[in-house]
């Protein structure tokens, strides 16, 4: 009969060994099904939104708590459509209450100034997670069942 030392032992290793295997096995997956869900749902102007979430963005980190799986998004514009500016922002993440502010950007090769407005948030990345959750913890409870049996 095992002993809670024992337990204990073998429950520490299944947990390396589970972020050891949703790394190698699930982590590249799980990156791909919630990038494709944020390009269908991303919105479009330009299509460069789109495109850029296409690329290989996200990582996979270990931390104290296990695995971390991020995905982003290297335009700059990004994280304003997710959020919004101004007064139309979302009031859970900090955003100016300004009416508009003044940026520089290139137009047709030409440093230029532009008058910015708000925006109301076009959400595209949280409802992708929200999308993806039952896949997500399909995933992993698989990735774990494999664990606990080997």
């Amino acid at each position: 009969m095992m002993n809670i030392d024992e337990l204990g032992e073998r429950m520490r290793k299944a947990g390396e060994t589970l972020d050891k295997k949703i790394t190698e096995t699930s982590a590249d997956y799980i990156k791909k099904v919630m990038r494709d869900s944020a390009v269908r749902t991303a919105p479009v102007d330009t299509g460069n939104l789109r495109e850029l979430l296409t690329s290989e963005e996200g990582k996979v980190e270990h931390t104290d708590e296990g695995i971390e799986i991020s995905i982003s998004s290297p335009a700059p514009y990004s994280i304003f459509l997710e959020y919004g500016t101004g007064n139309l922002g979302d009031p859970d993440v900090p955003h100016t209450s300004k009416i508009s502010w003044k940026y520089k950007t290139i137009i047709n090769g030409n440093e230029v100034w532009m008058t910015g407005k708000p925006i109301a948030p076009q959400r595209y990345m949280r409802p992708a997670l929200h999308e993806n959750i039952p896949n997500i913890s399909r995933i992993l409870a698989g990735v774990a069942s494999e664990v606990i049996h080997d």
